[in-house]
């Protein structure tokens, strides 16, 4: 392409709407490596992981869910 091209056909780029940042990703990180590191050392951990990852998980899809309603 050359420096001289026609950007006559080139359109407006739309603005996109961020997302707020949330800390639910982090949990769900944090509950997925206790749910990992109690499979291999103990059943309080796993409990620890698991509640913690299920609990981070639906906080996010309901952020997610709220966030589109709100569009």
């Amino acid at each position: 392409m050359s420096e001289n091209a026609d950007q006559s056909d080139w359109s407006e780029a739309l603005p996109e709407q961020i997302p707020r940042p949330t800390a639910w990703p982090a949990a769900a990180a944090f509950g997925l490596t206790f749910l990992l590191w109690g499979i291999i050392t103990s059943p309080v951990l796993l409990g620890i992981g698991l509640a913690l990852f299920s609990a981070s998980v639906l906080g996010w899809i309901g952020e997610i869910r709220h966030e589109e309603g709100r569009s």
